[in-house]
Protein backbone atom coordinates (compact mmCIF):
# COMPACT_ATOMS: atom_id res chain seq x y z
CA UNK A 1 0.00 0.00 0.00
CA UNK A 2 2.54 2.29 1.19
CA UNK A 3 4.60 1.66 -2.47
CA UNK A 4 1.68 2.46 -4.22
CA UNK A 5 1.23 5.77 -2.40
CA UNK A 6 4.99 6.77 -2.45
CA UNK A 7 4.54 5.76 -6.87
CA UNK A 8 1.51 8.17 -7.34
CA UNK A 9 3.31 10.95 -5.21
CA UNK A 10 6.39 10.52 -7.70
CA UNK A 11 3.80 10.62 -10.77
CA UNK A 12 2.23 14.21 -9.28
CA UNK A 13 5.51 15.49 -8.35
CA UNK A 14 7.31 14.98 -11.52
CA UNK A 15 5.18 16.58 -14.07
CA UNK A 16 6.27 19.81 -13.20
CA UNK A 17 9.52 18.94 -11.01
CA UNK A 18 11.41 21.87 -12.61
CA UNK A 19 9.31 24.60 -11.58
CA UNK A 20 8.74 22.69 -8.18
CA UNK A 21 12.52 22.81 -7.55
CA UNK A 22 12.92 26.07 -8.46
CA UNK A 23 9.96 27.13 -6.41
CA UNK A 24 12.28 25.69 -3.19
CA UNK A 25 15.41 27.13 -3.98
CA UNK A 26 13.50 30.47 -4.59
CA UNK A 27 11.44 30.12 -1.07
CA UNK A 28 14.64 28.82 0.67
CA UNK A 29 16.73 31.59 -0.63
CA UNK A 30 14.15 33.95 0.87
CA UNK A 31 14.05 32.43 3.94
CA UNK A 32 18.24 32.60 4.28
CA UNK A 33 18.26 36.32 3.18
CA UNK A 34 15.41 37.11 5.83
CA UNK A 35 16.71 35.17 8.77
CA UNK A 36 20.34 37.21 7.85
CA UNK A 37 18.52 40.12 7.68
CA UNK A 38 16.58 40.30 11.06
CA UNK A 39 19.06 38.00 12.68
CA UNK A 40 21.06 40.61 15.24
CA UNK A 41 17.63 43.00 15.63
CA UNK A 42 15.46 39.92 16.95
CA UNK A 43 18.41 38.30 18.65
CA UNK A 44 19.13 42.19 20.67
CA UNK A 45 15.85 43.35 20.97
CA UNK A 46 13.74 39.55 21.36
CA UNK A 47 10.53 38.99 20.46
CA UNK A 48 8.49 36.95 18.50
CA UNK A 49 8.15 38.26 14.63
CA UNK A 50 11.00 36.06 12.91
CA UNK A 51 8.57 33.11 14.20
CA UNK A 52 5.63 34.29 12.45
CA UNK A 53 7.32 35.13 9.10
CA UNK A 54 8.76 31.23 9.45
CA UNK A 55 5.45 29.83 10.41
CA UNK A 56 3.78 32.08 7.50
CA UNK A 57 6.20 30.97 5.10
CA UNK A 58 5.67 26.95 6.25
CA UNK A 59 2.27 27.55 5.99
CA UNK A 60 1.49 29.26 2.85
CA UNK A 61 5.06 28.12 1.19
CA UNK A 62 3.34 24.89 -0.17
CA UNK A 63 0.75 26.91 -1.98
CA UNK A 64 3.28 28.55 -3.82
CA UNK A 65 5.49 25.52 -4.48
CA UNK A 66 2.32 23.44 -5.70
CA UNK A 67 1.81 24.39 -10.07
CA UNK A 68 -1.61 25.82 -10.63
CA UNK A 69 -3.27 22.08 -12.11
CA UNK A 70 -2.40 20.50 -8.27
CA UNK A 71 -3.65 23.58 -6.49
CA UNK A 72 -6.71 22.83 -4.64
CA UNK A 73 -9.98 24.78 -6.21
CA UNK A 74 -13.55 25.28 -5.89
CA UNK A 75 -15.32 22.66 -7.68
CA UNK A 76 -18.88 23.25 -5.78
CA UNK A 77 -19.96 26.21 -4.10
CA UNK A 78 -18.75 24.17 -0.77
CA UNK A 79 -16.35 22.31 -2.15
CA UNK A 80 -12.55 22.72 -2.61
CA UNK A 81 -10.49 20.04 -3.86
CA UNK A 82 -7.34 19.18 -6.64
CA UNK A 83 -8.90 18.03 -10.01
CA UNK A 84 -5.48 15.18 -9.99
CA UNK A 85 -7.57 14.05 -6.60
CA UNK A 86 -10.88 13.57 -8.07
CA UNK A 87 -9.09 11.83 -11.24
CA UNK A 88 -7.40 9.79 -9.03
CA UNK A 89 -10.35 9.03 -6.28
CA UNK A 90 -12.11 7.16 -9.32
CA UNK A 91 -9.91 5.25 -10.63
CA UNK A 92 -9.97 1.53 -8.35
CA UNK A 93 -7.30 3.00 -5.82
CA UNK A 94 -7.88 2.60 -1.89
CA UNK A 95 -9.14 5.84 -0.57
CA UNK A 96 -6.03 5.31 2.19
CA UNK A 97 -3.54 5.06 -0.78
CA UNK A 98 -4.58 8.39 -1.71
CA UNK A 99 -4.66 9.84 1.52
CA UNK A 100 -1.09 8.80 2.22
CA UNK A 101 0.29 9.75 -1.26
CA UNK A 102 -1.49 13.14 0.09
CA UNK A 103 1.20 13.08 2.79
CA UNK A 104 3.93 12.49 1.26
CA UNK A 105 3.53 15.01 -1.59
CA UNK A 106 3.10 17.49 1.35
CA UNK A 107 6.35 16.30 2.91
CA UNK A 108 8.36 16.25 -0.20
CA UNK A 109 7.86 19.69 -0.73
CA UNK A 110 8.22 20.41 2.91
CA UNK A 111 11.62 19.04 2.82
CA UNK A 112 13.86 21.98 2.08
CA UNK A 113 12.30 24.16 4.86
CA UNK A 114 12.55 21.19 7.42
CA UNK A 115 15.98 21.07 6.94
CA UNK A 116 16.27 24.63 6.81
CA UNK A 117 14.84 24.39 10.51
CA UNK A 118 17.22 22.01 11.58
Amino acid sequence: MWKEAINLALFEWKIDWFNRILHQILLLAALLVFSYATYESIIDDGGWGLDVIYFAFFVWGFGWLTPKDFQYQKVSSHTYASPVFFMLHKLPIQNSTLIKSRFIIFYINALPILVYFL
